[in-house]
């Protein structure tokens, strides 16, 4: 009887073992290095700080100066080309802007503007230029052709800056907006954004609303 009960007690020893050494089989020799490394890499990224976000390279770069009437002045960079950018398309990157107004008065807005055509050779398509100015929440407070600004007979490489004058009214307290507008000449298609040309520029060209942006100024409140 006794000897049947050191039997029974050996062969559940026995498989106990075997249950143990199967289990080490299965986890294999590095199981417990494994865990270890996966707790350090968890800790680690536990202590990792969220990098902020990059500044754009080559956005606009503007400068305001002046009171009563200010100068802004602002340059620009070309965005680089792309493998999918279509060969002999037409490529006209905004280099600098010059703009002088008076908001508080009824006065003439000053112009510059410098383009280059980086195209491959295509000449541009005759097309309207506009200035206009919006307020932060789109509202249109001046549109004006640019007379003398002519895309049509751009030479391959070639640089050219054109100058305008143009009557401005006068302006609320506000912050707002100088784009360039080059609507598709098709009446049909003039108020379709994705018809408008874009300038080749960094941080210029919208798709969405199909407008350049030059630059910005804030008209303070008037002092009684």
């Amino acid at each position: 009887m006794n000897r049947t009960r050191n039997e029974i007690k050996l062969s559940k020893l026995s498989a106990l073992l075997n249950a143990t050494l199967a289990i080490s089989i299965l986890l294999g020799p590095n199981a417990g290095s494994t865990r270890t490394a996966h707790k350090a890499g968890v800790e680690r990224a536990a202590n990792v700080s969220v990098p902020t976000a990059p500044e754009v390279v080559g956005a606009p770069k503007c400068e305001t100066a002046g009171a009563g009437e200010i100068t802004i002045t602002c340059n620009y960079t070309g965005t680089p080309r792309v493998p999918s950018e279509v060969k002999n398309s037409s490529r006209l990157v905004l280099n600098r802007a010059v703009i002088s107004l008076s908001p508080k008065e009824e006065d003439n807005l000053h112009l510059e503007l410098t383009f280059t055509n980086e195209g491959d050779g295509r000449t541009f398509e005759t097309r309207q230029v506009y200035l206009q100015i919006d307020d932060d929440h789109g509202r249109n407070y001046v549109r004006r052709v640019l007379t003398n600004v002519d895309f049509s007979k751009f030479a391959q490489g070639e640089r050219r800056t054109f100058s305008e004058m143009l009557p401005l009214p006068i302006f609320r307290s506000g912050h707002y907006i100088i784009r360039l507008w080059i609507p598709d000449p098709d009446p049909a298609k003039k108020f379709d954004a994705a018809n408008a040309f874009l300038l080749s520029s960094v941080g210029v060209a919208d798709p969405a609303t199909g407008l350049n942006t030059l630059a910005d100024f804030t008209v303070d409140a008037r002092k009684r």
